[in-house]
């Protein structure tokens, strides 16, 4: 006598839902390998385009810093920090 009394019995790959499933899994593995590089480049380049516009809009005043004697280091450290600030606001 059988346990739960079933003559036949289907193995977990014979099924078509376990196909369906191991498909989508499969899917969903490659979106995972494919997707975050392309959303890291595209905010690398956005984040450039911003910092870009903003040394362009105070290229005045890094010129007005170094007259008074700041070293590159310095100014470059004040705008990595107010970047740096913006990217937490906007996430």
């Amino acid at each position: 006598m059988q346990r739960y009394g079933g003559a036949g019995r289907y193995g977990r790959n014979d099924h078509v839902s376990q196909g369906c499933i191991d498909a989508e899994l499969k899917k969903l593995a490659a979106l995972a390998r494919v997707m975050p590089p392309i959303f890291l480049a595209v905010s690398a380049f956005l984040i450039n385009m911003t910092q870009s516009r903003l040394i362009a809009l105070v290229r005045e005043q890094i010129g007005q810093l170094k007259a008074l004697g700041y070293a590159d280091a310095t100014i470059f450290a004040r705008y990595l920090k107010r970047a740096r600030g913006k990217f937490w606001l906007l996430s």
